[in-house]
């Protein structure tokens, strides 16, 4: 309980430090709003007045503008419904261009069905029933029942001009309210009238819509709610206008089509609102059932406005009772203003404040960069991706600048926590005295390597105790390191998880494929030495939900040999009595999930790697084994110049796009079959014509040292035309094995070296008559 306590206090914390630093800009927050009323609100909230008792109602329908309830209606809007006021048009603006901008943007495909997740992650996916579009300030957003909507800008048009005009109507209609309240001494409004975000619905009376779930004698569009992620007091306007059935005239009851819609209201106090918190989940359970519920049939090019707290004690839908012949469509554009939470601007603010305290360490620190790295994936990198491609590109050329600040900066922390996790792998390493060299020879001068190592655990160790020591002196820093960070990190993995059960869900199989989610711009298993660029982000960390909760579980273990001091305690992926030392990315186990997963290379020197392409050194000869998950894919031949045998003329990271300046170039591929292993040096010189070891050769048998020799034998090969692939980086995997990047990692073309443009003569060196009569058969192409 004292953790999350702790958890919640640093979020706020972050939150109003970026909410000041807007304020300075001129933005007035929610959280200056609330202050402001601060004292107003430590006592109970204003309440909406009781419905007159002595007033009928229907028992089993909505109060309606109707004989015999009309006296009951009109009563109701002057208490218990006070704040909600109609205008039936709206002067100086005119119907018809609001009408044909929208259809212009149906034309456009502005309007889509979302998929919402109304209870949270890992629940039930739903598809809504209207067709919606999020319009408002650069920047801005919406999230609604599981969903973040990201707004296309205003421009100068119908929309903001409608916005300006309900501003004006808003002011007007506040201060009215204003005179009410005074009169009978109740506190004046607090609200501002200001917008910056316009909801417009697009319904239709479709034959599956739900019936209202109350009453049951209309269809629902949407169901009973309060308007959230608004600015606590502020002001909801909804302007609507209808098209006509496709049938024009009266109806059979002599109505006109336009009374086939009704927006109703209900008394429900604290649905939304600074005391909202205090209702609980169940918000049944505020409903006042002693206050009837109204309808209110409103004309077209009619607006209507929910004032003040009006959304903190009320719950509306919209009902029909027609079909789609009679009641034709109807557009509503709800204009909002939203707490500035909900603007990227915001968002980026607070990671730009996380980012520039990366000099600065502790567990406080840590614990909020990750909770605001989950943050940032899961409400808004993924909440961006998950909407397909026809909403990417649509909104691509105002969100570009953004979407891209947002993955830079989870690349940022994805990295710090890479970092982080490092740092606290080397204190505990230390700590237990753990030193993975094992040297041959007693008087053997350590590598570079292996002191820099040394070096880098214990300046790590230095650094934990200094931590430690501070916080057995300051009451803001927590004593635990270990725990807390592994706790966020499973659950991200947890988040991840569920967000990949959203992405599958089968509701998506009834949209089409431009609706369906894309791809999610994020490289997991990147080296530190690749930039990054344009619409991608990097993390040096592996990515799979599996693999996030094995770091988690591996950072509880080396907290566990951090306090113990015992060696033994360090958890089995610590490198322990292995001859030298890597940095972990680039000394991967044989059983590393991501051979399966990634394109490779084998580094070659001149001149075998060409001879390797071409077909006449079948066997290539390694002291190592081949990952088995290579066995029967490609891999690309890395070729580098010549140098000293069994030495790596390559640094761990490279730049292939410049073959001048790293020397090394891809050439080709091939495809290993199976892994012979020779245990003796007869067996291993008898196949001289396979591998092209000459005996004595510094690639051969050394008798009294060589124990095994692997021999990796190609089952097919090709070459390459000069910059045939196309890729840009490798970073050592393991040994000579690197991990290949570029644009043509997904499906490599193949071209040979005479020609270009044709494939490549594929080959193979099976023995068997299948494999010649295969081979014969290629050759005639």
């Amino acid at each position: 309980m004292g953790k999350n306590y702790k958890r919640r206090r640093q979020h706020h914390q972050q939150v109003e430090n970026a909410s000041k630093a807007n304020e300075r800009r001129g933005h007035r927050t929610s959280e200056s709003i609330s202050h402001a009323f601060k004292k107003s609100d430590n006592s109970l909230p204003e309440l909406p007045l009781p419905f007159p008792s002595h007033l009928p109602f229907p028992s089993y329908d909505f109060l309606r503008n109707e004989e015999p309830y009309k006296e009951s209606f009109h009563a109701a809007l002057r208490t218990s419904y006070e704040g909600f006021v109609v205008d039936d048009s709206l002067v100086g603006l005119e119907e018809a261009t609001v009408s044909q901008y929208l259809e212009l943007m149906l034309q456009q495909k502005y309007f889509r069905r979302d998929v919402t997740q109304p209870f949270g992650l890992g629940t039930k996916c739903a598809k809504t029933y209207v067709t919606r579009c999020l319009m408002g300030e650069p920047g801005t957003t919406y999230k609604y029942l599981g969903l973040r909507m990201f707004a296309h800008p205003w421009q100068k048009g119908a929309i903001q001009k409608l916005a300006s005009t309900l501003t004006e109507r808003t002011r007007q209609h506040l201060n009215e309210l204003d005179k009410k309240r005074c009169a009978r001494n109740a506190p004046k409004t607090k609200g501002r009238a200001d917008f910056d975000i316009c909801l417009i619905n697009r319904m239709e009376a479709l034959d599956d819509l739900k019936s209202e779930p109350t009453i049951g004698n209309a269809k629902t569009t949407v169901s009973w709610h309060a308007d959230s992620s608004l600015e606590h007091y502020s002001t909801i306007a909804v302007y609507q206008t209808f098209l006509p059935p496709k049938k024009k005239g009266k109806n059979k009851d002599g109505r006109d089509s336009q009374s086939k819609w009704f927006v109703a209201l209900r008394v429900a106090h604290n649905s939304e609102g600074p005391q909202s918190s205090r209702r609980g989940t169940d918000i049944e359970s505020s409903i006042v059932k002693e206050t009837p519920p109204i309808a209110a049939s409103l004309p077209s090019g009619s607006a209507y406005y929910m004032l003040d707290d009006f959304n903190h004690h009320h719950q509306h839908t919209v009902l029909t009772n027609g079909d789609l012949a009679s009641a034709g469509v109807r557009y509503s554009c709800t204009f909002r203003l939203l707490r500035e939470s909900h603007n990227v601007d915001h968002m980026i603010a607070r990671c730009q404040a996380a980012c520039s305290n990366f000099h600065k360490k502790g567990s406080k620190l840590w614990r909020s960069e990750q909770l605001l790295l989950t943050e940032l994936e899961s409400e808004w990198i993924r909440q961006f991706y998950i909407q397909g491609s026809q909403h990417h590109d649509l909104l691509w050329p105002s969100w570009k600048e953004p979407i891209e600040a947002l993955l830079r900066y989870w690349s940022q922390l994805e990295r710090r926590t890479h970092q982080t996790i490092e740092l606290l792998k080397a204190a505990a390493e230390q700590q237990c005295g753990f030193d993975p060299v094992t040297v041959e020879s007693s008087d053997a001068k350590p590598s570079r390597a292996v002191r820099k190592a040394r070096e880098r655990r214990k300046k790590a160790l230095v650094t934990l105790e200094e931590l430690l020591a501070r916080s057995n002196n300051s009451e803001s820093e927590d004593d635990t390191i270990y725990e807390p960070l592994a706790e966020l990190i499973e659950s991200r993995s947890a988040m991840r998880g569920l967000w990949m059960k959203r992405e599958h869900d089968h509701v998506f199989r009834e949209l089409g494929m431009e609706c369906r989610p894309m791809k999610l711009p994020l490289q997991f298993n990147v080296s530190e030495g690749i930039a990054q660029t344009g619409e991608c982000g990097i993390s040096p960390m592996e990515g799979s939900p599996a693999e996030l909760k094995k770091i988690s579980q591996d950072l509880l273990q080396y907290g566990k040999a951090f306090q113990s001091k015992k060696l033994q305690d360090l958890p089995l992926t610590a490198p322990i009595g292995k001859s030298g030392h890597e940095d972990q990315e680039h000394s991967k186990s044989l059983d590393w999930s991501g051979w399966s997963r990634f394109v490779f290379g084998l580094e070659l020197q001149e001149p075998w790697a060409q001879a390797v392409v071409e077909g006449k050194k079948p066997i290539e000869t390694r002291s190592y084994d081949l990952p088995p998950s290579l066995l029967g894919k490609r891999v690309m031949i890395l070729q580098s110049p010549a140098g000293k045998a069994g030495v790596s003329g390559m640094g761990n990271v490279m730049n292939l796009s410049d073959p001048t300046s790293s020397g090394a170039m891809v050439i080709g591929w091939v495809i290993f079959h199976s892994v012979k292993k020779y245990t003796t040096r007869e067996t291993f010189e008898a196949d001289e014509k396979g591998h092209l070891v000459a005996p004595g050769s510094d690639y051969g048998w050394k008798e009294g040292k060589t124990k095994v020799i692997y021999g990796w034998i190609v089952g097919e090969y090709g070459s390459f035309a000069s910059n045939g692939c196309e890729f840009h980086s490798a970073t050592r995997r393991m040994r000579s094995l690197f991990q290949l990047r570029g644009k043509k990692e997904a499906s490599i073309r193949i071209t040979t070296v005479e020609n270009g443009n044709r494939p490549s003569k594929i080959k193979s060196n099976y023995s068997s008559s299948e494999g010649k009569r295969k081979k014969k058969r290629r050759k005639r192409f």
